[in-house]
Order: structure tokens, then C-alpha cells, then sequence
């Protein structure tokens, strides 16, 4: 049998590891907002403008207020919009070398994509390109700065309801000629930047305006 003496050693243990865990999860649950922000950034290499972020324990994010805005040419205009978006993250990956976002939910979201001299620029551009570039053994085909070492993005559910995307091609107008579909719905599955064996998988529904 457990003596008394034992018994109330064990308690003491039990109750010094929950007030730790208490502790670091408290601390933890500060901290992830920025280190989400922080990490977003770095995946796209694009400005984020976030609102304000809840966080449930140990890995669902509710922004609000997200807005990924551009550098370069299109400097400060915004390519992707949503007033809330969900996301499941792995917490572990918010300070590790990979973005690992398992589910993304995004309703009502703005989304623009700009073409000129056959490139298009969108919120993943940086990415893709960056991806490109390790696969074809170049560096920075952005042609401008960089900054902080991007980090590598993995999505593996991406869930778009009733969005707006916009088609701006600068090639065939000097203004832009305008394209615009509404009521997307899309689901993606298995995003991965850089581009990897895993293949990725989606499904599109979208209306044109009449008129």
C-alpha cells in the first residue's frame, strides 16, 4: 500500500506539473496570436493586416478583419479580404520551419488576382514563385527584397463560401480589364508550397454577373 507520506508527495507532484501547465498554456495563448501573424506573413511574404485574433486552446484561430495587401508595383492594395476567417493550426508548427494549417474556413471573402506582362500577382504569388524558384534551383525571382527566410506553407482543407474573385488583366487594358465572379464555393485539399508529390485536389462552383 501507498503509505500517507507518499500519498501527499504524489499530490504535491500532481499539483506543481497542473499549475505548470496552467502557467504555459496561459503563457502560450498570448503569445500565439503574433506568432501566427508572424508566421503568415513569413508563408506569403506579403503584408497581413489582422483585426483582432481569438485563439482556442490548443489550435483554432478566429481572425478578424484579415487583409493580405501587396508589395511592388501593386504597393498597399489589397489582394485577399475576409472580415472572419477559421483556422485549425498545429500549434507546435506556429515556432518550428512550417506553416501547417489542417482546415481553413473562409466565407464572404474578397479575392483579386492582377495580370501584367504575364504575371499575375494574387495573395500566394510570392509562394508560388519561391516555389518555382527551389524547384528550378533559382533564388528571389521576385526581383525585390525578400526579407525574413520564407517559411513553408502546407494547407491540407481549404474551404471557400459564397466569395468574390476579381480578374484584373493590365496586359489587355493599360486600366485593367475587369473580370468578376461571385458566389464562389471551393474546397481544396492538399496545398503545399513548395510544391510537393502530394497531389492537390479542389472543386469550383462560381457565378458571373449579368450585365
Amino acid at each position: 500500500m501507498v503509505s500517507s507520506k507518499m500519498f501527499k508527495k504524489i499530490l504535491i507532484i500532481v499539483a506543481v506539473l497542473a499549475v505548470a501547465l496552467a502557467f504555459s498554456v496561459n503563457m502560450f495563448s498570448r503569445k500565439a496570436p503574433e506568432l501566427l501573424r508572424t508566421a503568415i506573413e513569413r508563408a506569403l511574404n506579403k503584408k497581413v493586416v489582422i483585426g483582432a485574433i481569438e485563439y482556442q486552446f490548443p489550435g483554432t484561430f478566429e481572425l478578424q478583419g484579415f487583409e493580405v495587401k501587396e508589395k511592388g508595383r501593386f504597393e498597399g492594395e489589397t489582394s485577399f479580404f475576409a472580415d472572419r476567417i477559421r483556422l485549425d493550426v498545429s500549434p507546435i508548427t506556429l515556432s518550428r520551419k512550417m506553416l501547417v494549417v489542417a482546415r481553413l474556413i473562409v466565407e464572404d471573402a474578397q479575392i483579386v488576382l492582377r495580370k501584367t506582362g504575364a504575371q499575375l500577382t494574387h495573395s500566394l504569388s510570392d509562394a508560388v514563385r519561391r516555389s518555382s524558384a527551389a524547384v528550378n534551383g533559382q533564388e528571389n525571382v521576385s526581383g525585390r527584397e525578400e526579407g525574413p527566410a520564407g517559411l513553408p506553407l502546407r494547407i491540407r482543407k481549404f474551404v471557400i463560401k459564397k466569395s468574390h474573385f476579381r480578374f484584373i488583366d493590365y496586359d489587355a487594358q493599360q486600366e485593367g480589364f475587369v473580370m468578376q465572379f461571385d458566389d464562389i464555393d471551393a474546397e481544396v485539399k492538399n496545398i503545399n508550397l513548395p510544391f510537393a508529390d502530394i497531389r492537390t485536389s479542389y472543386r469550383v462552383s462560381a457565378r458571373m454577373p449579368q450585365g
